[in-house]
């Protein structure tokens, strides 16, 4: 009999995608932090060391770069807290899923205690029938010599009426034979 068990691949499912969810979650993070510095360094502006090294260069709207960086940290963020969401959800679903493997556990080991219990009623069950077959043998054999005890019984029984019935013929015969003698004399 095949021993049951938890099923190992959706617990290991569950795992993975626990991890997934944790990765993502922490690349998320990440860009959303990466984007922040960007936007952050953007809007104090450029560090140049003399005000006047690029003069000959017209400065740059930095507006829709910034807009642009604003915006990534804007999606960056709204991914944050999707994987924060799932990364919520997958561990409501472990902590089920580990809820259900304890109870699986637990319902695994009285099975098992069930199946020792068992087998070991078997164990005592084959002991007894053996000690039956022998204490039967045994039973059959006594019962043999009886019966033919009695079959030797019933033959001299037999013999002996047939003896009494010989030898009550025999006495009336003797009885008719004396009465004769005595009509006689």
């Amino acid at each position: 009999m095949a021993e049951l068990g938890p099923e190992p691949g959706r617990a290991w499912r569950a795992l993975a995608l626990c991890g997934a969810a944790v990765f993502l979650a922490a690349a998320a993070a990440g860009g959303a932090l990466l984007a922040w510095n960007l936007a952050s360094s953007a809007s104090r502006g450029p560090r140049c060391p003399e005000p006047g090294a690029n003069a000959t260069a017209p400065p740059k709207d930095l507006a829709p770069e910034v807009e642009e960086l604003r915006r990534q940290l804007a999606e960056a963020t709204q991914r944050g807290q999707a994987l924060a969401r799932q990364l919520s959800q997958a561990n409501r679903v472990r902590g089920e899923l580990e809820e259900t493997l304890r109870a699986c556990e637990g319902r695994q080991s009285r099975l098992q205690t069930q199946l020792m219990t068992l087998k070991t009623e078997m164990e005592e069950a084959k002991a007894q029938e053996t000690q039956m077959g022998a204490e039967n043998g045994a039973l059959t054999e006594a019962l043999a010599r009886w019966e033919a005890a009695a079959t030797e019984s019933a033959r001299r029984l037999d013999e002996a009426q047939q003896r009494a019935r010989a030898a009550e013929a025999e006495g009336e015969a003797c009885a008719a034979r004396e009465a004769a003698l005595r009509e006689r004399a």
